[in-house]
């Protein structure tokens, strides 16, 4: 996920290929430090100071969490699960993500909605993109950040889980 997350990141900002292939070899070598268990001082040196914002704090994180899976514990859940997906989803592989849920989970315990013009967090992304619309929708039209639908089928979801229980 971490790959798709630079690479879509790079796309939306419409970085050229040199800007590409630089990413693709810095975040190779920060997955070769993840996996040889770097400090974070062997981090920094390794970067040459540059940090991008990693503090030695994120980076104890960062290494506690890299090889996280949570799909033994999504296959062990017995509750129905929902998955919303966002068309505009930088952070996540939307298309591996449904696969993965897919094969993990029982047959009829997962319901997949999708959502074309969301971005990550479900917000509409012309929303999101917008310096000023964005503020404003939170302050005076919280509901409306949502993209169509998605608070609306969470809504039928729970109603539907609650009855079943």
């Amino acid at each position: 996920q971490g790959r798709y997350n630079t690479l879509a990141e790079l796309r939306e900002e419409g970085a050229g290929q040199t800007e590409i292939d630089r990413k693709i070899a810095r975040s190779d070598l920060v997955d070769k430090l993840l996996a040889d268990g770097a400090t974070f001082e062997q981090y920094s040196a390794a970067v040459g100071g540059e940090l991008d914002g990693i503090t030695p704090q994120r980076w104890l994180f960062i290494t506690k969490n890299f090889r996280s899976d949570a799909t033994a514990d999504l296959a062990a859940s017995k509750l129905r699960v929902l998955l919303l997906l966002a068309g505009h989803d930088i952070n996540v592989d939307v298309a591996n993500t449904r696969e993965v849920y897919e094969r993990v989970l029982p047959p009829g315990e997962l319901e997949v909605k999708f959502y074309p013009d969301a971005t990550h967090s479900m917000v509409q992304k012309q929303i999101e993109d917008s310096s000023w619309r964005l503020p404003l929708t939170a302050i005076f039209d919280p509901r409306g950040l949502f993209a169509p639908g998605v608070l609306a089928d969470q809504e039928e979801f729970l109603k539907a889980s609650t009855q079943a229980c």
